[in-house]
């Protein structure tokens, strides 16, 4: 029998337990309920399939007791017909829950000079007591079909049904006056969520019953209020003296950060409440402050009377520069004026405003120096060639000073001295041209030109050998100059750079072939010699192999070229010294032929060279047999 009826909705009390909390935070945590969406709903079976499972499962089966305070007398248990009430007072049952101690982390007194508008709200540090919820809808009445006479039976599964005239229920039902939801197949949603109409329902464990005025959770952890209707509440809401919000999915915020009509709000981890009017930070380490509303506060505030930052996503700054270009303290958070501070390794002076200093400066009676962006000036010429010390950053005045292992003069002025030889503080300083540095084992022009100064910063004036500190030789003539092109020194041949050669003028030639002129010892004559790797001098009387050919360096140090008899051996060189070694040579209008080998000339010998037969008499001429 299905009697129409109507009904009105009373309001509901539900009752919960606040537990006093160390520090700022009070939390909820709500029993777990689990969850299925919508999407998961089991597969539709046909009327003849349920009724089949009903009949092979526990027909006229009693469902067991429900723990639940429903008007249904016993769950799923068959009704009588007689229950035909026209108008029933549903009063569905709120879980009473304890709310548990969520501490969220909160900045320590130490870091805010006043903390008396942040950190005594009373809401959030409570006295234990039992605070009763309201959650009540207007007036309204409602119609809604009413099954009775029906009967409910489950499977060997355990799955519940509702048999009316040999039909199995599905959707939203309301029987003997308890609303329950059957899907397609017919089976009883318990424990679990159905998205019914655009809006999500939630139906208790044990009952089935449809829950209201409650909080309840899904598999995933996520958790809901359902409202006196039923329906997952949305948007931003307060529960129990508690602002909380949900998305439109019904799923509560916590450990959110939720961006309303332009502003940005906090929810708690655990209990999802709004965090308002305190500090408080993250896992990270990073601070934030709500104020009254819950919103973020953002740019430069002040709060319990301190001058304070905070980036465009609520952190706090700490330690840095901000946007507005002032420094924050790395604890307090707090704007800091008339110090320096450091970042990153620079340093910094920030005056009475909390704006960096820039330019020369006279701070605490000494005088620095800041660039453009405030950085101090710390070991470094800065602000027209003037010193400052690395420690202190005071400007430095006739001293000696060192920058990247090179030294430099800062004179009575305080600016760098670019050349020239000085006596500071009884010491001889030479310098170097160009960048100023003091001259050790260099000279002290471009191009090794100038004065040479030895590696004991001391200017060498007498003759012989001296070498730079990059390695490379020179011959001082002992009167300011230096040795240049091919010059016998001690009994020994040296070549020393032109300006016109790859070396600088001067530089001694070492480990090379090279091809002089000289018409200050040889006139008129080109030769090539070879200079010795370890010393420069060139060899003489002896063979040496150069990038694979063979020359012979003659008494007079440079290669021999022409037919020559070295060692009682008839051997060849060519114009550029190399010797002929496996090939013809025509001298003299004789043909000649240099063994491969040894390069000796070839004779009393007949050899096929390329396809032609010779023979080579005593002489070594040789004749080509047809």
């Amino acid at each position: 029998m299905e009697k129409k009826v109507h009904f009105k909705l009373h309001k509901v009390k539900k009752h919960w337990v606040t537990i006093a909390v160390t520090g700022l935070a009070l939390g909820l945590s709500f029993a777990g309920l689990n969850y299925a969406s919508a999407e998961e709903q089991p597969t539709p079976v046909n009327e003849a399939t349920v009724e089949a499972i009903i009949k092979e499962g526990a027909i006229d089966v009693e469902a067991p007791a429900t723990s639940e305070t429903t008007a249904k007398p016993a769950e799923n248990t068959p009704t009588t017909a007689s229950s035909e009430a026209a108008t029933v007072a549903e009063t569905p049952t709120a879980s009473s829950e304890v709310a548990s101690a969520e501490t969220v982390s909160e900045k320590p007194s130490s870091e805010v000079t006043n903390t008396s508008s942040s950190e005594a709200a009373s809401s959030e540090t409570t006295s234990s007591e039992t605070a009763h919820s309201e959650v009540s809808a207007s007036p309204e009445v409602v119609e809604k079909t009413v099954v009775t006479g029906g009967q409910y039976t489950s499977d060997d599964q355990g799955n519940w049904y509702y048999v009316k005239d040999g039909k199995a229920l599905t959707g939203l039902q309301t029987i003997d006056y308890v609303d329950v939801y059957f899907d397609a197949d017919g089976k009883q949603v318990k424990d679990d969520t159905r998205q019914i109409d655009g809006s999500t329902y939630h139906f208790a464990k044990d009952s089935g019953q449809i829950t209201r005025n409650a909080f309840a959770s899904d598999k995933m952890g996520n958790w809901y209020y359902f409202g006196q209707d039923g329906k997952a509440l949305t948007g931003k809401q307060i529960v129990d003296n508690f602002t909380l919000y949900f998305y439109p999915n019904g799923v509560q915020a916590k450990d959110a950060f939720v961006i309303l009509d332009g502003n940005t709000y906090y929810f708690q981890k655990n209990s999802g409440q709004l965090v308002s009017n305190r500090y408080w930070s993250d896992d990270e380490g990073n601070w934030y402050y709500s104020d009254k509303d819950g919103r973020l506060l953002i740019g430069a505030q002040t709060v319990d009377f301190v001058n304070v930052y905070f980036y465009d996503d609520g952190v706090q700054v700490k330690g840095d520069f901000a946007p507005n270009g002032h420094y924050y303290d790395k604890d307090a958070g707090a704007l800091v004026t008339n110090r320096y501070v450091e970042k990153d390794g620079k340093w910094y002076y920030v005056n009475d405003k909390g704006d960096k200093l820039v330019g020369q400066q006279t701070v605490d009676g000494v005088e620095v120096y800041f660039d453009k962006d405030g950085v101090q000036a710390k070991g470094i010429f800065a602000n027209a060639d003037h010193f400052y010390d690395k420690d202190t950053g005071a400007a430095v005045r006739d001293q000696i000073v060192e920058i990247d292992g090179k030294r430099y003069y800062v004179g009575p002025d305080g600016r760098k001295v670019y050349s020239g030889t000085h006596i500071v503080h009884g010491e001889e300083v030479n310098l170097i041209v160009g960048d100023g540095h003091q001259a050790f084992g260099e000279f002290t022009y471009y191009a090794d030109s100038g004065d040479y100064i030895g590696f004991d910063g001391k200017k060498v004036t007498k003759a012989g050998f001296v070498k730079t500190k990059d390695n490379h030789w020179y011959y001082l003539d002992g009167k300011g100059g230096k040795l240049v092109s091919v010059q016998v020194i001690d009994g020994e041949l040296y070549y020393f750079g032109l300006p016109t050669r790859k070396y600088y003028y001067g530089m001694q030639s070492r480990g090379e072939l090279i091809y002089a002129y000289y018409s200050d010892t040889i006139p008129n004559s080109s030769h090539i010699y070879y200079l010795d790797e370890a010393t420069g001098a060139a060899l003489k009387n002896q063979y040496h192999e150069w990038e694979g050919s063979w020359y012979y360096f003659g008494p007079n140090w440079y290669a021999l070229t022409g037919e020559q008899t070295i060692d009682n051996v008839p051997v060849y060189f060519h114009s550029n010294g190399k010797q002929a070694k496996g090939e013809l040579v025509t001298v003299d209008g004789k043909i000649h032929y240099y063994d491969a080998n040894s390069g000796a000339r070839l004779s009393n010998i007949t050899i096929t060279i390329k396809g032609q037969t010779y023979h080579f008499d005593a002489d070594g001429n040789g004749t080509p047999i047809s």
